[in-house]
């Protein structure tokens, strides 16, 4: 399901995908249009066979939504096939990531969605594998980007693109990290030089555009052991950048990811947060994060919340966008 908040004011009101034929889609990731609140794009589980394209968009907040069109509603793939990321460069640019090695991308504004030239898949695993999997994207601008690709989580790579993704260069991180876990978020700086790299078990950073990664936080063994893990990424800038995870662990950066602050610890008795968002260019310690099926708003940048609804969806909220911001 999706819902949305008008103004900060009043309830959460629920916009399901009122597209016949289509029912119970897990929807992993959301996004709004960078200079049109209204124009929303979510994704998720992906059937070609059953007529589900795996991301969809609304030009009037969820009132009405649309299938997107283009390779990602033709080329044929297994079931259990998802779109796992969206991203929204500008109003025309607008890339997704999904497992089978694939990377889509939409230069008329996200109504059709095509294979990039190349496929940022791992080396030796050409797509449509079914077990590559590619889980999260970030691009600065329409053609510098990142995004990751995994062998069922272990060999994971970070894939570099400068031409849009004609090509890509990729760096193998599971060598020197070979316990990471699975990928959460990925984040590339304005000047493409650094990378912040989002895994359950630790954060990694590149400084030189993605050729070398640098291990800056790690979950001790005491918190592994206890199922702690780190879920999502988020920021506001290049300096500002929230990390998201089990058990309600929060952690924060204010210097472009160098070094993490714990704003929140683990309780073992409290659900996940998985999904957080601020708005950037109003106030960036302004925003919502979820605990389990709850969210909630804050204004001291995730170190606590007020609760906005209760037990919006049973199974969790997966991603929340802020939008613009008044």
């Amino acid at each position: 399901g999706v819902k949305r908040l008008d103004e900060l004011t009043g309830t959460w009101q629920s916009v399901p995908l009122n597209i016949v034929g289509l029912s119970n889609i897990i929807l992993r990731d959301v996004m709004t249009d960078p200079l049109d609140p209204n124009k929303v794009f979510v994704c998720g589980e992906r059937n070609v066979a059953a007529g589900n394209p795996g991301i969809f968009w609304s030009a009037n907040g969820g009132v009405n939504w649309n299938k997107c069109v283009g390779d990602v509603a033709t080329s044929s793939v297994n079931l259990g096939s998802t779109i796992f990321e969206i991203w929204c460069v500008d109003s025309n640019t607008i890339y997704a990531t999904s497992n089978y090695g694939y990377c889509f991308k939409s230069t008329d504004g996200g109504v059709t969605f095509n294979h990039t030239v190349a496929n940022p898949f791992v080396p030796g695993f050409p797509a449509p594998r079914d077990e590559t999997f590619s889980r999260a994207v970030h691009f600065p601008t329409n053609i510098n980007g990142c995004v990751t690709a995994d062998l069922a989580g272990a060999q994971i790579h970070v894939q570099v693109t400068t031409n849009g993704g004609n090509t890509w260069t990729p760096t193998d991180i599971s060598t020197p990290f070979p316990s990471t876990g699975l990928v959460g978020g990925i984040h590339m700086s304005a000047d493409f030089l650094t990378i912040i790299l989002l895994c359950e078990n630790q954060i990694l950073r590149s400084t030189d555009g993605g050729t070398t990664f640098t291990s800056v936080f790690s979950l001790p063994g005491s918190e592994l052991a206890k199922g702690v893990k780190l879920l999502h990424l988020s920021w506001t800038s290049d300096t500002d950048l929230w990390a998201y995870g089990t058990r309600v662990k929060r952690l924060n950066s204010t210097d472009g990811g160098a070094t993490w602050n714990i704003i929140s610890n683990f309780n073992t008795s409290l659900p996940d947060c998985k999904a957080g968002h601020h708005y950037a260019t109003v106030a960036p310690q302004d925003g919502f994060f979820s605990i389990g099926s709850d969210i909630l708003s804050t204004s001291d940048g995730s170190q606590t919340g007020t609760l906005s609804e209760a037990n919006q969806f049973p199974g969790g909220i997966e991603a929340v966008w802020t939008g613009i911001g008044d």
